[in-house]
């Protein structure tokens, strides 16, 4: 993970992981906030409504919207979303599926 980002990553999953309920799933979190960032990235960009309503305006996605929004680019943001999905899963399913994401900094120097 991306040092300098990574506490705050962590406090954001904290308000996160809450959301995930037997009628929630975490892919319904992460695409409540891909909808909200996306929307704050290009409110042009023609955009269909995935997500749960509900979601999209807890303070949680918000928050982590904002922060994707505000302190990176878009291909950090991917890297924190993909993250947030996997650690929202579970070790389980992160371990079977082997969701494990270079960071783009260290992507980028190894090209």
């Amino acid at each position: 993970m991306l040092p300098a980002n990574k506490v705050r990553f962590k406090s954001f999953l904290g308000k996160l992981k809450p959301l995930v309920t037997a009628a929630v799933t975490p892919e319904s979190v992460v695409r409540a906030i891909l909808e909200t960032w996306m929307v704050q990235f290009n409110p042009l960009l023609p955009f269909q409504s995935i997500a749960h309503k509900s979601l999209l305006s807890a303070p949680a996605v918000v928050e982590f919207s904002n922060w994707l929004q505000n302190e990176s680019d878009i291909l950090e943001g991917c890297f924190w979303l993909s993250s947030a999905f996997a650690v929202l899963l579970g070790k389980d399913l992160q371990k079977a599926n082997a969701m494990y994401f270079t960071p783009p900094y260290l992507s980028s120097r190894m090209l």
